[in-house]
């Protein structure tokens, strides 16, 4: 996100580097918006856009064709960033191919497994919940909700501290973290409750507890406000969020149809693509490419120079370009190898990151739903309470979201009927396995075990969990894929250390570089890298 910067002058010239999520809709929110402004924007990946979201086409055993996801695949709920997203596949002509999940649906259900391998569905609904107090998972739940408003808070307001200890404090025990909430993080950032920044990934939490005393205390007082605002003609609850109302003044969009955009998605607790997520960056491209002001380069930028008040990039293949910005939409490590060649200093800094390595293995089989029907779900996830031998952070069941995905809108709106998976029996799994798990002790450093040894891993927790015969297992597709350095480590202290690294770019660089994408952003998620390029584009553009 943008601290400061050098307002764009006429006719400038921009490069973005990377054309995934967060670099596609930079470009293409700068593009629009200030069309007197030539950008380039540089790929280093010749094949496709989107960085790690990936689906993949490929055939099956009987050669028919099917789609694997070998990335992130869904968003979750309504968001700045998903109506952001949405309302732009509705200005692309693509909403036939957007999909959603009901409420009700099995796809909204979740499960964890317990520490003796038996899945437990996390609660959705009072009878859920008194299921899943009764399980091993449940050990501690009753005492750290009721008595959370009565422990006391952290007298440090400041300081950061680890997502393991502020759960610690707040709930009383080492239960909650190591039964639901190290799951959850497994498969949000395949990162360990213990380090984990608290600041980064718990900020609500974090920030409530600091404010207001307690998490029970912050929800009444948040409760009293909304009665007294709603009772107070003078002070209207805002219909849009402020990022939201910022999209409509930039591209004179119409608010009541915004309105109920987010109200429609809000019904909604998961959205998904008819041909794959990839949809979303495809169809970006296609229209950033169409834009007169904007060249896309597919070759690495290799090096960033800035002397004398001129900002230069040296691209592999390419003669030296000046440039008036520079921005970075790759994760830290790809920004510390163009910058950190000419800036030691910076070099430094941005090398204090960890990264995390994450093995995908897709599993398919034709013609037969092997998943039992109590398990329907989402998939489930592994906590830090289960031994867990074969490092799988959590597996996700592709057949039954795709067999529960429906239009988003109805077919007189752009949609389509009709569901991914159109009628037909099959199963189709995907594990994430890896991680911080994978990270050597000692050196901090990924050791990834061969492909044989982590498909083999996944089977047996396949076999375990969901109890799935080798028979069955022999004749499934199997697909591995390796996203090495693929997430950051958000660590205790990982906003300082944020803060730090953009305020030392601002400032080597007089605001002309700028550091977008998954290191940047809000969060990791799809919606927070896509609302970071949509809001430092306006803020280059005005």
């Amino acid at each position: 996100m943008l601290k400061q910067l050098t307002k764009l002058p006429l006719n400038s010239r921009v490069g973005v580097v990377g054309a995934g999520m967060s670099g596609l809709m930079f470009t293409y929110t700068l593009g629009k918006l200030r069309p007197d402004v030539n950008i380039t924007l540089f790929e280093r990946n010749k094949g496709k856009v989107g960085g790690w979201v990936n689906s993949w086409d490929t055939v099956d055993q009987n050669g028919d064709p099917i789609m694997f996801e070998r990335g992130p695949r869904t968003l979750r709920g309504v968001s700045d960033g998903s109506v952001l997203m949405i309302d732009t596949l509705k200005e692309l002509g693509k909403t036939n191919k957007l999909k959603c999940i009901e409420k009700t649906a099995d796809a909204n259900k979740k499960f964890i497994a317990d520490p003796n391998d038996n899945l437990v569905q996390a609660p959705n609904s009072f009878l859920s919940f008194l299921k899943f107090s009764a399980s091993p998972l449940g050990k501690g739940l009753f005492s750290a909700i009721l008595l959370e408003w009565a422990r006391k808070p952290c007298e440090d307001l400041f300081k950061d501290e680890s997502a393991e200890s502020l759960v610690r404090r707040r709930y009383g025990n080492d239960f909650i973290g190591n039964n639901i909430l190290s799951a959850i993080f497994r498969g949000i950032y395949a990162d360990d409750l213990s380090t984990l920044s608290a600041k980064k990934v718990l900020s609500k939490l974090y920030n409530d507890e600091r404010l207001y005393g307690s998490t029970c205390k912050a929800l009444l007082v948040k409760w009293k406000n909304r009665r007294l605002s709603g009772s107070n003609y003078d002070c209207p609850v805002p219909r849009l969020t402020d990022t939201i109302l910022k999209y409509k003044d930039a591209f004179r969009k119409d608010e009541n149809e915004l309105y109920l955009l987010s109200r429609h998605l809000k019904k909604y607790p998961m959205l998904c693509f008819d041909g794959g997520l990839s949809t979303f960056p495809n169809a970006v491209k296609d229209a950033v490419d169409k834009m007169k002001n904007v060249t896309v380069i597919r070759d690495n930028v290799s090096n960033a120079h800035y002397k004398d008040g001129k900002l230069s990039v040296e691209v592999e293949g390419h003669k030296p370009q000046e440039l008036d910005h520079l921005r970075f939409s790759v994760a830290p490590d790809s920004i510390e190898a163009v910058l950190g060649g000419s800036n030691k200093a910076l070099s430094k800094k941005f090398k204090e990151l960890e990264y995390l390595t994450i093995a995908l293995v897709n599993y398919y089989l034709p013609n037969k739903d092997i998943i039992e029907k109590k398990y329907h779900s989402f998939g489930y996830l592994i906590p830090k309470s289960n031994k867990n031998p074969g490092k799988v952070l959590g597996v996700i069941f592709d057949s039954i979201i795709e067999k529960n995905a429906k239009p988003l809108f109805e077919p007189s709106q752009g949609g389509q009927s009709g569901n991914l998976a159109r009628g037909k029996e099959y199963t189709k799994m995907t594990a994430m396995v890896g991680g911080y798990m994978f990270n050597d002790p000692k050196t901090r450093k990924p050791v990834v075990p061969p492909e044989s040894a982590t498909i083999a891993n996944v089977r047996d927790a396949f076999k375990k969990h969901l109890h799935i015969s080798e028979k069955d297992l022999d004749a499934g597709l199997w697909q591995y894929t390796l996203a090495e350095n693929s997430l950051p480590r958000y660590s205790v202290g990982y906003c300082d250390w944020s803060a730090a690294a953009q305020s030392m770019v601002t400032k080597d660089y007089d605001g002309k570089v700028s550091l977008g994408g998954i290191g940047f952003a809000k969060s990791c998620g799809i919606p927070d890298v896509v609302t970071d390029g949509f809001i430092d584009a306006l803020s280059l553009s005005q």
